[in-house]
C-alpha cells in the first residue's frame, strides 16, 4: 500500500482547503462595514459634524459676544444644498442629520437626499406651508422615514420603548448657524396618520393646550409620557414624526419642549 503518497496527497488537499477558507474570510472582512465604535465620523456621513467646533453668537439682551457650541459646519453643508437650514442631534436615538426645507414644495425631500437625488430614505424635512425656518412657531414638525437599517428616524421608536420614564436626560438638540436649541422630551407616542399641522391651529391657546393634554393623558402600552413636563401655551414644541413600526398607516411621534435657546436671554 502506498500510504506515504496518500498522506502527502491528503496533506496538500488540507493545506489547499485552509488557504481557500482564509481567502474567503479575507474577502468577507474586506466588504464588511467598519467597526464604528471609535470612529467619530461614522455618525456624520456628511463630513460636517464635529464635537469640538464652536461659533460665536450674540444674545438678544447682551451686545457682548458669547461662545455657543455649534458643532456643525453650515457653510460647508449649504454649499452642497442651500435648503439645509438646521441640524438635529439626538444621540440617544442615534440621530445626527441635517434638516431641509423647500419653499412651496413641502414633500420635496420625502424621497430625495441632500444632493436632490432619489433616495428611499429621503431626508429630514419640515413643511414651509406650516412652519417657518426659525423654530419660533408654537409647534414645528420634523418628518423622517423609519428605515429598517436604523437610519433617519429608524431608531426613534426603539429608543422610546426602552425608556421606563422620560427623565431630564431625555433631550435632543437643534443647531442653526450661531444658535443652539435644547428640547426636553415629554412624550413619545403612537398616533394616527392625520396631518397634525393641518388639523390643529396651534396659534390658538385652547387648541394647543387641549392637544398636549390629550397626548399626555394617552393610555397605550407603547406610549411614554411625562405629564410634569407637558407644555402650555407660550411654549415652543418640536415633534419628530415617523411611521409606526409594522404599520405604515400610523405614526410614531416624539415630542420635545424647548428648554433653552442660545438666542434668548439666560
Amino acid at each position: 500500500m502506498k500510504t506515504g503518497g496518500n498522506n502527502k496527497k491528503n496533506l496538500w488537499i488540507a493545506l489547499a482547503a485552509v488557504s481557500a477558507v482564509a481567502v474567503v474570510v479575507c474577502l468577507v472582512l474586506a466588504f464588511l462595514p467598519k467597526n464604528r465604535g471609535n470612529d467619530d465620523s461614522s455618525s456624520d456621513p456628511y463630513g460636517a459634524f464635529s464635537n469640538t467646533s464652536s461659533q460665536t453668537s450674540t444674545s438678544k439682551s447682551d451686545t457682548s459676544s458669547s461662545t455657543v457650541d455649534v458643532p456643525v459646519d453650515f457653510a460647508k453643508l449649504q454649499e452642497r444644498n442651500k435648503d439645509i437650514y438646521a441640524w438635529l442631534s439626538f444621540p440617544q436615538a442615534e440621530v445626527e442629520e441635517p434638516i431641509l426645507r423647500r419653499d412651496g414644495e413641502d414633500e420635496y425631500y420625502l424621497r430625495k437626499d441632500l444632493d436632490e437625488k432619489y433616495s428611499l430614505a429621503g431626508s429630514l424635512f419640515t413643511e414651509s406651508s406650516y412652519n417657518t425656518a426659525t423654530f419660533t412657531d408654537p409647534v414645528t414638525m420634523i418628518y423622517g422615514h423609519n428605515m429598517d437599517d436604523g437610519s433617519m428616524f429608524g431608531k426613534l421608536e426603539t429608543w422610546a420603548l426602552a425608556q421606563t420614564e422620560l427623565g431630564e436626560d431625555a433631550t435632543f438638540t437643534i443647531y442653526q448657524p450661531e444658535r443652539k436649541l435644547t428640547y426636553r422630551v415629554f412624550a413619545a407616542v403612537p398616533y394616527d396618520n392625520s396631518h397634525v399641522m393641518y388639523y390643529n391651529d396651534f396659534t390658538d391657546a385652547a387648541v394647543f393646550n387641549q392637544f398636549f393634554t390629550d397626548i399626555t393623558d394617552m393610555r397605550d402600552l407603547s406610549a411614554r409620557v411625562n405629564r410634569s413636563a407637558k407644555p402650555t401655551d407660550g411654549d415652543n414644541v418640536v415633534i419628530l414624526s415617523t411611521c409606526l413600526t409594522g404599520n405604515s398607516d400610523r405614526r410614531f411621534l416624539v415630542m420635545g419642549v424647548l428648554t433653552e435657546d442660545s438666542n434668548e436671554p439666560s
